[in-house]
């Protein structure tokens, strides 16, 4: 069996250990220098940036692929782009090639709430100093920062409803899937059982009762995302209107 960086040998990951929080520092302030530079830039400097992140998160979705057929372990059960994090990865790349409304406010919500999870608790079986700890920050982390570039730099403004509308998707998203992986015998959105790997859903009841314990928590998490937005909200009368990117 191979083993190191590019291999299969199963290695015990430590959430919140030394390297997870590191890695997660890495990839915060990476993000953040990315948007900081696209607030500050002007058009062609976030052109750029915005090529990269495309590049980026086009990367590690081949990387991914890649490795596991590199190794003999791809599989329908796993690598279909079913998980929220995957198709938000593809929604990502669109929205910043075309900088669609309906796409920015996807990346915001969806994206957000959907990978910042797995950069706080990632789903890794192989160990820290292994490719798949790189992949999951690396492509979480975009998304995260893509997300966040759709409001800070490219001027998103979410109405009140839409964080329910980004529920109503995820949840649309998950009854869809359900009968899918009872099909193919997979786990898409977890709808089947929580994930292997240490999560924040190892402290919510079995299924099906955790699916039902998620949403509240998403809830709380797409109204947080609300937040940045309150003081803008209530001086936006002032102000002439909505910003064209806000429907």
């Amino acid at each position: 069996m191979r083993t190191g960086f590019w291999g299969l040998e199963l290695q015990p990951f430590e959430v919140f250990g030394t390297e997870h929080l590191v890695g997660a520092a890495i990839t915060v302030l990476a993000g953040t220098a990315v948007v900081l530079a696209g607030r500050k830039t002007g058009e062609r400097g976030q052109l750029y940036l915005r090529c990269g992140l495309i590049a980026g998160l086009l990367f590690f979705r081949v990387a991914r692929h890649w490795w596991r057929i590199d190794t003999g372990i791809w599989s329908v059960q796993e690598e279909l782009p079913f998980q929220l994090c995957n198709i938000m990865a593809w929604v990502s790349i669109y929205g910043l090639g075309t900088r669609n409304p309906l796409a920015l406010k996807a990346m915001y919500f969806l994206g957000v709430v959907g990978a910042i999870q797995a950069v706080i608790t990632p789903d890794v079986d192989y160990g820290p100093f292994h490719y798949t700890f790189l992949e999951s920050m690396g492509s979480h982390g975009l998304v995260v920062t893509a997300g966040v570039w759709a409001a800070a730099v490219e001027g998103y403004r979410p109405r009140p409803r839409d964080p329910w509308l980004a529920l109503a998707v995820m949840n649309g998203l998950a009854v869809v899937v359900y009968p899918l992986n009872l099909w193919l015998g997979s786990n898409y959105l977890y709808t089947v059982h929580k994930p292997t790997a240490d999560t924040l859903m190892d402290f919510l009841p079995g299924w099906p009762w955790y699916l039902l314990a998620l949403q509240p928590i998403a809830v709380a998490f797409l109204q947080a995302l609300m937040l940045p937005f309150v003081r803008s909200r209530r001086r936006s009368p002032a102000s002439g209107g909505a910003s064209p990117t806000s429907g």
